[in-house]
């Protein structure tokens, strides 16, 4: 019942002309008081909707203001999300770097404590000396580069740790080996591929198959001096070559030269009259190799030396060797026909 009355006053509020008409001619008499002239109905519909517009417009710009500041907080938050992330990655980066190096430091350490690889003998039987670098790897600490599973697979496809080891032990293997680590090298990368060779497991094992497959060696010194045989009669020929062809160039030089060496030699010939006591006697020299002869390419006498001798101290090599200047041409004068 109570119910039923509440929504019947609610519908004769909702429906009261007389109520409604008092309310306009007060509304329209208080704008006639306050001088207000009533704008037509289109130019109320126009300002609404103006006004209306103008809201949308701020709450738009509004709205992408609130959205651009929660883009910016957005990016700053990543920004230092990632900042923080990449200086935990370099702390951790460098947690794991120093981690390694204490680690590698202490198997530095163990195995210089287990001290050098045994020498590779030169001479004899192999057995002892792999018996001995198989005790000096167990106690370098270095077991884990001649597994199974690390001779079977690439140095650089291995663990950092097995990789290591392998690069160590091949190192000090290396030492070990002396001369003959070149050749080693070589069968170790002709059997497993180039680079190979930093592998220690892999190269112990290359010795060891040499080890089980020929037993004894061929003396290491007899095949040195027979290499340094080979390599002496190779540069013995090479010398004989080369002298051969030196001696022809020579020949041929010669064969070239002679003829214009000998004319400058009887172009040099100079002669001379020496004074001997009250006689003048001729002398020829040769400016070139300063040899001396008489008439008909005699030999000259002592006395004749000892003048030439006396000469050339007076004048002096040079002006005793240079040519006679020409006679002056004489002119044709007056009178001459």
């Amino acid at each position: 019942g109570q119910q039923q009355q509440q929504q019947q006053q609610m519908w004769q509020q909702l429906h009261r002309p007389a109520f409604h008409r008092r309310t306009r001619r007060q509304r329209s008499a208080a704008r006639c008081a306050c001088n207000t002239p009533r704008k037509a109905p289109e130019n109320r519909a126009n300002a609404r909707r103006t006004a209306r517009r103008a809201r949308q417009r701020e709450a738009a710009c509004m709205a992408a203001v609130r959205l651009q500041a929660a883009m910016r907080r957005r990016l700053a938050c990543r920004r230092a999300a990632a900042m923080q992330l990449g200086q935990q990655r370099i702390a951790d980066a460098e947690v794991c770097r120093l981690a390694l190096m204490a680690e590698h430091r202490c198997v530095k350490q163990q195995l210089h404590s287990a001290g050098r690889c045994p020498a590779y003998p030169a001479v004899g039987s192999l057995e002892p000396w792999v018996e001995q670098v198989g005790k000096w790897v167990a106690v370098a600490g270095l077991e884990m580069a001649i597994t199974h599973d690390a001779r079977a697979s690439c140095v650089r496809l291995l663990p950092f740790k097995v990789q290591r080891a392998c690069v160590l032990l091949a190192d000090e293997l290396e030492r070990a080996l002396g001369p003959f680590a070149a050749g080693v090298r070589a069968a170790v990368e002709r059997a497993f591929g180039n680079g190979e060779s930093a592998h220690g497991g892999r190269m112990l094992q290359v010795i060891m198959q040499g080890v089980q497959t020929q037993g004894e060696r061929l003396n290491a010194a007899e095949r040195a001096e027979r290499a340094a045989t080979v390599h002496a009669q190779a540069v013995q020929e090479v010398v004989r070559q080369q002298n051969t062809h030196e001696i022809a160039a020579a020949d041929a030089a010669e064969f070239v030269l002679a003829p214009g060496r000998e004319g400058r030699l009887k172009k040099a010939w100079r002669q001379k009259l020496i004074h001997v006591g009250i006689q003048r006697k001729l002398v020829f020299v040769n400016a070139i190799t300063c040899e001396l002869k008489g008439v008909a390419g005699k030999v000259l006498e002592p006395a004749l030396l000892a003048a030439v001798r006396d000469e050339v101290d007076k004048e002096g090599l040079a002006e005793f060797l240079r040519l006679p200047s020409p006679p002056p041409i004489r002119g044709r004068g007056r009178g001459r026909g």
